[in-house]
């Protein structure tokens, strides 16, 4: 008797409820003290929420920049705003479970607007790969700050993967594109990610919590990068918020961790649905008449 090798949509659905059960657990495990729940929330200053989404908002709006740029090394002329609304409609399916539902939905998204989904493909592919790269050195300071050797392994490997990635696909699609250009692309990231970091800053500091406010940047990327490699989680579900915990946790007891990592979740995917929404509305108006 032999055991049927389980189909990749098994995979996925699987992967999913291990995602949504380990959510669950940090959710649990974060707000069963309810008093200490309270206490956080009766320390909240909200115009640092309110400049925490503002700035995780330009954080991801200048990511598509980047993508834009992407579109035209491969020749998908598309002006701008179609960059956006593409790069935020297709963010919706991470949370899919199988890491490359964002890239085939900005492939769809990009056919149904008439533009050629093989390129868009390709461009969305470097994009993670730079993505990627542009997170690396939040991953070296933590690194000296805590000495954990796995996460310098991690970088260096990551890195090299990226790169080499990035390298075949150009070469593949027998596109110019010099080290200089994918150096610029990778800072204008990295400053993208550097917001993103400092949103967590701000809503960290707006709970009233203190800490070292460079590793408090950092933690965001990496968790988010580890999230991102967990290829069994939508949208990094779980495991991101698992990630951030142990990094806050040498700031914070689990539990508080464990809350903190959630609720930016929370804040995190209103912002993401609220930029989403913008862009379904541009779309619909965009979109030729059947």
């Amino acid at each position: 008797m032999y055991w049927k090798i389980p189909s990749n949509e098994t995979l996925k659905r699987v992967g999913g409820l291990v995602a949504l059960l380990i959510f669950g657990a940090l959710v649990y495990f974060g707000f069963r003290d309810i008093d200490r729940i309270k206490e956080l929330f009766l320390a909240v200053r909200w115009h640092y929420l309110l400049s925490a989404s503002l700035v995780y908002a330009v954080g991801l709006i200048l990511s598509v920049v980047v993508l834009h740029r992407l579109y035209l090394q491969f020749d998908v002329n598309v002006p701008f705003w179609r960059t956006f609304y593409i790069a935020f409609l297709s963010l919706l399916g991470r949370y899919i479970p199988g890491k490359l539902w964002i890239i085939g939905f900005a492939s769809y998204i990009s056919r149904s607007i008439g533009r050629d989904p093989v390129r868009v493909f390709w461009a969305s592919i470097v994009n993670q790969a730079i993505s990627i790269i542009s997170i690396i050195p939040f991953a070296f300071f933590l690194y000296w700050r805590t000495r954990n050797p796995y996460i310098l392994m991690g970088g260096i490997l990551l890195s090299a993967a990226s790169i080499g990635g990035s390298w075949w696909i150009f070469r593949r699609n027998k596109i110019a594109f010099g080290g200089f250009k994918f150096l610029l692309l990778s800072g204008v990231y990295f400053a993208s990610w550097l917001l993103t970091g400092v949103a967590f800053l701000l809503f960290y500091r707006g709970m009233g919590l203190s800490g070292d406010p460079g590793v408090l940047v950092s933690v965001f990327p990496v968790s988010y990068l580890i999230g991102l490699l967990s290829f069994f989680a939508p949208g990094g579900l779980g495991i991101r918020e698992l990630s951030l915990s142990y990094f806050l946790s040498a700031y914070l007891e689990p539990s508080s961790a464990a809350a903190v990592g959630v609720m930016f979740r929370l804040l995190t995917t209103l912002v993401e649905f609220l930029l989403s929404a913008v862009a379904y509305l541009m779309y619909m108006a965009d979109r030729p008449e059947d």
